[in-house]
């Protein structure tokens, strides 16, 4: 690649589906000076490949804005506000809703005008923001549904109140509980990313970044980066197995709680199988590499779980 060209991950907000990924994804590679973009649903990310000279990072931000979705910054940890401001907007929400509700026919139409105005501004702007971005983008995400159904049970509401349609048509509370319920379901998806994004993190911690190599006779220590696929890799006691292979020579315990939850350690020997990331405790061991990086169960493992959000799709 080019020196001209800068590489970035970015955090988007406002991803609920695929679609809206894709949605993301088309409009910054569609950006003169944008060399290439990949958005990952499951951590929100993405990665833009972009020419300084040609584009600004402002610019950037500006068109995933324009969209209806939230650019918040450089690899940025904000799930933590994310998450708040979702609870904060299933509150209003829920509290609007219930009170419609519950004083139904007690309240002025104009009251609850007043109410449901207030809650689907404040709570919901999100939603119509993202769908209003998906339609300029001829892109049919969830939250045009979302936006479709809230909008014609709020409009039809708006009618009735100034006598257009029959007052049975009211449907202020329907359309803030509607929205709440949607609400809810934001709520529980970020609640879940924030979990699956520390159970990811935990499981890359446990990745040794360096493992000792036996070449021409000696021990070497090297990057796991440059292990490669058939070398013999020595683990001494209190060390994480590097990588995934099968034992050439010696017997230890090893710990692989992180892996089979179990807390009694396993004895390996000879022509047993280890896995990367689990406690070697007692004696040496000569490993055979067998797989790598991207290849190891632990990295397998770190994918399947960031994965979990775009699956419950």
């Amino acid at each position: 690649m080019s020196s001209e060209y800068r590489e970035i991950v970015a955090k988007i907000g406002g991803l609920s589906c695929a679609m809206c990924a894709k949605t993301v994804e088309e409009t910054l590679k569609r950006l003169p000076g944008v060399y290439d973009a990949a958005v990952n649903l499951a951590t929100e990310k993405a990665r833009i490949v972009y020419d300084p000279s040609r584009i600004q990072l402002e610019r950037i931000g500006e068109e995933i804005e324009r969209i209806g979705y939230q650019f918040l910054g450089i690899e940025g940890s904000v799930e933590e506000n994310e998450l708040k401001s979702a609870k904060r907007n299933l509150i209003v929400g829920w509290i609007s809703g219930i009170f419609l509700f519950s004083l139904k026919g007690v309240i002025y139409p104009e009251i609850q005008f007043l109410i449901a105005s207030f809650a689907i501004a404040f709570a919901g702007a999100g939603i119509f923001k993202k769908a209003i971005g998906a339609i300029k983008n001829r892109t049919l995400t969830m939250e045009v549904m979302y936006a479709t159904g809230i909008s014609s049970a709020y409009i039809s509401s708006v009618l009735a109140t100034i006598g257009f349609i029959p007052q049975e048509f009211n449907f202020f509370p329907e359309s803030v509980v509607l929205m709440s319920f949607l609400l809810l379901g934001k709520f529980l998806e970020e609640r879940a990313k924030k979990r699956t994004g520390e159970a990811v993190k935990k499981l890359v911690a446990l990745q040794a970044k360096e493992a000792t190599v036996l070449r021409e006779d000696r021990e070497i220590r090297i990057p796991l980066t440059e292990v490669g696929v058939g070398e013999t890799v020595l683990v001494k006691p209190g060390e994480r197995i590097p990588v995934d292979g099968t034992v050439l020579e010696g017997e230890s315990f090893v710990d692989e709680s992180m892996i089979t939850g179990e807390p009694i350690p396993s004895l390996k020997k000879r022509g047993d199988k280890v896995v990367g990331g689990t406690v070697n405790r007692d004696s040496v061991l000569k490993i055979r590499a067998e797989r790598i990086g991207k290849d190891s169960l632990l990295s397998q493992v770190s994918c399947s779980t960031t994965k979990v959000g775009s699956f419950r799709r």
